[in-house]
């Protein structure tokens, strides 16, 4: 997966695309790639030396359920009931992307406008 944003898969034929989670993922990527860029340099010396294998590649390892669990409380009324930063962060954040088509919403929005990605638990 590179800048081209495409994914090769078995046999040359293409992957699904990769999707990275800003909300589970994206801090924890952005400080690897941020230990990447101050170490680049660093890991080029070792390259040859035996403290190293490879060539300065890093692989990051993120798991996350594609479920969105709903279980038995009305998590809409929750939201209602939390403070006001909390309902700035939720108007004004942007938790949707392509491949989670989704939004909370409190001052224009309803459950209806996310609960679509949920899966029923009980």
């Amino acid at each position: 997966y590179d800048s081209t944003g495409s994914v090769a898969g078995c046999g040359g034929r293409d992957a699904e695309d990769l999707w990275l989670c800003g909300h589970f993922s994206s801090k924890a990527f952005a400080g690897m790639v941020a230990w990447k860029r101050e170490n680049d340099s660093r890991m080029v010396g070792l390259r040859d030396s035996k403290e190293q294998d490879g060539d300065g590649e890093v692989l990051f390892w993120s798991t996350k359920s594609v479920v969105q669990p709903r279980g038995t409380l009305d998590e809409w009324e929750l939201m209602q009931m939390m403070p006001d930063p909390v309902h700035k962060w939720a108007d004004e954040g942007k938790a949707e992307s392509v491949k989670r088509p989704g939004a909370v919403r409190i001052k224009a929005g309803s459950a209806e406008d996310y609960r679509h990605l949920m899966t029923v638990i009980e």
